[in-house]
């Protein structure tokens, strides 16, 4: 099963987008969003949301792994 950090991380690859743009997106710290990508820190709803309306993707398209 894929994780959500790994989705995360699929997406921000895909787009080659570095880490310290998808936490300033997110409203995050580079370390709490890196947290989030290991699977170390839980992300909340209005996180995902944030990161949804970045990559401007709706949340049915990030769903399946929360």
């Amino acid at each position: 099963m894929v994780t959500l950090g790994q989705t995360l991380q699929n997406l921000r690859d895909s787009r080659r987008l570095s880490e310290s743009t998808i936490a300033k997106a997110a409203g995050l710290s580079i370390g709490s969003y890196l947290n989030i990508e290991r699977g170390q820190r839980e992300a909340s709803s209005i996180v995902i949301f944030r990161i949804c309306r970045f990559y401007e993707i709706s949340l049915q398209e990030i769903e399946p792994v929360l």
